[in-house]
This record gives structure tokens, sequence and C-alpha cells, in this order.
């Protein structure tokens, strides 16, 4: 269940953008969290009303490669470009970069074939990354 309804949320929105008062005055205002209120004016800005909206979805492998190929290659931090893609939960990106099993430092710019344990297929990316062994053989 949806604690805040999309047109509650877009008044508080509709209040920050108006110029009524900074995050941490509305909050106290409307009763709601600061950082609820940051997110909810980040996605309505990046989404329109459809980023104030509730969400469920099923992310393809193609897709959280998509995302976390983005996030690596702009350098990019995990609320941010969950904010981008419509990814309510930014916590999600760094599962999914645990799900692959590399580190954020251990991306680089160059092709290379990955094993996606998303679905345990194979993916070819450009761009993606670079197993840790290889950092660490070339360490030596």
């Amino acid at each position: 269940m949806e604690k805040y309804g999309t047109e509650f949320k877009l008044q508080v929105v509709n209040s920050f953008l108006e110029g009524e008062g900074g995050a941490k005055l509305l909050a106290r205002r409307w009763n709601v969290p600061e950082e609820k209120i940051r997110t909810w004016v980040s996605r309505y800005r990046l989404h329109g009303i459809d980023g104030l909206r509730p969400k469920r979805s099923a992310y393809s492998s193609e897709f959280k490669l998509q995302v976390l190929s983005h996030q690596n290659r702009e350098r990019l931090s995990s609320r941010r470009v969950a904010a981008i893609y419509d990814i309510r939960n930014p916590n999600q990106v760094v599962v999914w970069n645990e799900q692959v099993g590399f580190p954020r430092q251990c991306f680089e710019e160059r092709h290379v074939t990955l094993v996606c344990r998303f679905q345990r297929v194979l993916v070819t990316w450009r761009g993606v990354v670079r197993p840790p062994h290889a950092q660490q053989d070339s360490a030596f």
C-alpha cells in the first residue's frame, strides 16, 4: 500500500517548484521526510507526473546491463542513474552490481564478454567490465 498518494505528492512538488519553501521547510509543513520531497521533485523533473505514480516493474537482463554500463561510463551514483532510468529504489542498482559480481572500480571502457548472473545467460556488451582477477594480475 502506498503511503502517499500521487495527488498529494504533486501538491508537495508544486509547492517546492513554486518557491513556497525549500525541502526542509516543506517537510515540516507537509509532515513528510525531507528526502522524500527531494526524491519526488527529482522524479517529477525527469519523468513528469508518471514519476510520482506507483510503479512495479520486472527488468530484463539487457536493461540491467544498460543501466550498469551507463552508471559506470558516466561515473554516476546509484541514486542518479536510478532517477534517469525511473528505477524507484536506488538500492536496486547496488544489488545488480553485486549480482554481476564486479565492483565499480573494475569497470572500464573496452569490449568484453560478461557472464550475466541475472538469468545465467552469456551477454556480449560494449564498454562494460574487466573481471577482478584481470585487475589483480596487472598489479604484479
